[in-house]
């Protein structure tokens, strides 16, 4: 393991003064605290009080790490998990990551003594802590294939019903609002997919439209209400449906269209994805891609809990017909 006198070696420093850096107390010259920060992650060095946090004995603690708080499927998954856990003496912290700063936000997790944690966000961590996870028996999720339980989310049969849905009721010109920043939505299994699949159903260059946006710097109701305002503001041709990447947005993407003096589902029509409690209770029921949230939260406390095994955990959300899609 590296040790902090590698790191001062490493850094020309003294001892002393990488542990001023990472105490954060005591004078340390910004062009030292450089080179010793620099010489940290070189290294991976990983603080001792740190490392000896989670190899010591553990407590009863579940770390769950999302980014955007609002989003309603996070905080559904959040509930449904207490419910599991609390019948058997755990509970589940929730932290959100607003800066985009794991290693800082897994530091704090660590100081609890975890035996599990939950990743949500969209961001992953330094090498080093993967390394600590494993060694110290901390199960984690979706952090990577190599040491972490992962889920896989098959939105296929959904995707391929919501077009078979629009196809049907003579819907012309979908375009899908994904509302992520671009270098991550390059990668979202429903952004290729849904590219994929309005080619096979024929909506040709209109249909393969998706807008990004800056999710998850910002909020995903408001990406959902700025980008449909964005889009019913051009001066090209409307389109007729909106696919959302979940169900926050399609909620915001709706109050645009009205606040443009638009009817749903008669003008536009708005799929979400997710199926959270609140599309329900709306005036108007949205139509999403339904994920199976309490078989999620079931999943995740199983493997951490370490009643099942299986690192690959498998989901299929079907499509649930509401409202806001036009049926004739």
């Amino acid at each position: 393991m590296v040790s902090r006198e590698d790191v001062a070696e490493r850094a020309g420093v003294s001892s002393m003064t990488v542990s001023r850096v990472i105490s954060k107390k005591g004078y340390v010259s910004e062009k030292t605290r450089i080179k010793v920060e620099q010489a940290i992650k070189d290294l991976n060095y990983i603080p001792n009080k740190i490392a000896q946090n989670l190899v010591s004995q553990k407590s009863n603690v579940i770390a769950m790490i999302v980014q955007d708080i609002t989003n309603l499927y996070y905080m559904q998954l959040l509930e449904e998990m207490i419910e599991i856990v609390n019948q058997q003496g755990y509970t589940v912290s929730l932290y959100c990551i607003a800066d985009g700063d794991m290693n800082r936000i897994l530091d704090d997790i660590i100081s609890n003594h975890p035996i599990g944690i939950v990743n949500m966000a969209l961001f992953s961590c330094e090498k080093k802590y993967y390394d600590l996870f494993r060694t110290s028996g901390v199960r984690t999720i979706n952090f990577d294939v190599q040491t972490s339980c992962m889920l896989h989310i098959d939105y296929e049969p959904a995707m391929s019903a919501a077009m078979k849905l629009l196809k049907s009721t003579g819907h012309r010109h979908p375009v899908y609002l994904a509302g992520l920043k671009e270098d991550i939505g390059q990668s979202d299994d429903r952004i290729k997919l849904y590219e994929k699949m309005a080619g096979e159903f024929g909506y040709g260059s209109f249909g393969k439209h998706i807008l990004f946006g800056q999710y998850p710097d910002q909020k995903a109701l408001t990406e959902g209400y700025r980008l449909m305002n964005e889009l019913l503001s051009k001066e090209t041709e409307r389109p007729d449906a909106v696919f959302c990447l979940n169900d926050m947005m399609a909620i915001g993407a709706i109050r645009a269209a009205r606040d443009k003096g638009l009817n749903i589902p008669e003008d536009i029509s708005v799929i979400g994805c997710d199926g959270v409690n609140l599309a329900e209770y709306l005036p108007i029921k949205i139509t999403t891609m339904k994920l199976d949230i309490k078989s999620q939260a079931k999943k995740y406390t199983e493997y951490i809990l370490g009643t099942t095994a299986n690192n690959q955990l498998n989901l299929t959300p079907v499509l649930k017909i509401g409202e806001s899609v036009r049926l004739k």
